[in-house]
């Protein structure tokens, strides 16, 4: 393999710098407007971890309704 992991560069590295990118792209791909704005209220949301369970659950309910 030409690409070896080298030494502090772990999943947990790897994953932070790839899912960020990952979820722009998909962002992107779907109506930038409505789901840009939901993604905003979850990484934020996130952030308080008091609430991360019960905010996760409400934006799946209006995930659903956009699908």
């Amino acid at each position: 393999m030409a690409l070896k992991k080298r030494h502090g560069c772990g999943p947990d590295w790897i994953v932070g710098l790839v899912l960020p990118v990952v979820v722009d792209y998909l962002v992107i791909l779907f109506d930038y407007n409505t789901v840009y704005k939901y993604s905003v209220e979850i990484e934020f949301l996130l952030l308080n971890h008091s609430t991360t369970i019960f905010a996760l659950q409400k934006e799946n309910f209006r995930w659903m309704k956009l699908f």
